[in-house]
């Protein structure tokens, strides 16, 4: 998570970090923008890193050259001296110095060149690692957005189902308690009175009457 919040909040990022309501396929499309702007960098590094590598290597090819060249003066002003040839030697001497003063002048280019480029390796590296990393978490919490979408969904169609189940056996079971009712009630009034029942209903009138 935390190399989340470094992802999304770089200084300087081209995509704004995703909104973590936003629908499915804007947040896809947010978090793989992201992991995009961070392959951008990653070729502009190794464009530059190419660039600076094939200056480096005109840079050592032109200090190697010099001193290969002064250290080959060396050695023929060496011979020239064993053999006897002073005036030789001297001449051999002074292209030496020349090309000593060439390659210890552009030993600090060269040397910055190849600090730079050892730099630009070590990001490049880096923002290769980075860029996995990121892919692999991108993936992740892409599957982990859309779970949470699905389940959201299903917890709702889940309360939607039971809701209507619920009111369907209400009905059902007024529909019933009235059809029990009814039955009753025409059972009730087919059904013949037993012997005996007047007589009873009379005398039942009579002491209602009577306490009246």
């Amino acid at each position: 998570m935390g190399f989340f919040s470094n992802l999304f909040g770089r200084t300087g990022d081209r995509a704004s970090a995703p909104a973590i309501d936003a629908g499915d396929e804007a947040f896809e499309a947010a978090v793989r923008r992201t992991i995009a702007d961070m392959k951008g960098e990653l070729h502009a590094a190794v464009r530059a890193s190419a660039e600076a590598m094939s200056a480096y290597n005109r840079i050592e090819a032109s200090y190697v050259e010099s001193r290969r060249s002064s250290e080959g003066w060396r050695d023929r002003a060496r011979a020239a001296l064993e053999s006897g040839d002073e005036a030789l030697a001297r001449a051999a001497l002074a292209r030496q110095l020349e090309h000593d003063a060439a390659w210890r002048s552009i030993r600090p280019e060269f040397e910055d060149a190849r600090h730079e480029c050892e730099k630009l390796r070590t990001r490049v590296s880096g923002l290769r690692r980075r860029i996995g990393e990121a892919e692999r978490n991108a993936e992740t919490l892409i599957a982990r957005k859309n779970a949470t979408r699905a389940q959201k969904r299903v917890g709702e169609a889940i309360a939607d189902a039971d809701d209507n189940a619920f009111e369907a056996l209400r009905a059902f079971e007024a529909r019933v308690t009235s059809e029990e009712a009814g039955a009753i009630d025409s059972a009730a009034r087919a059904t013949p009175a037993p012997p005996g029942v007047d007589e009873a209903l009379a005398s039942l009138r009579a002491e209602m009457d009577r306490g009246a």
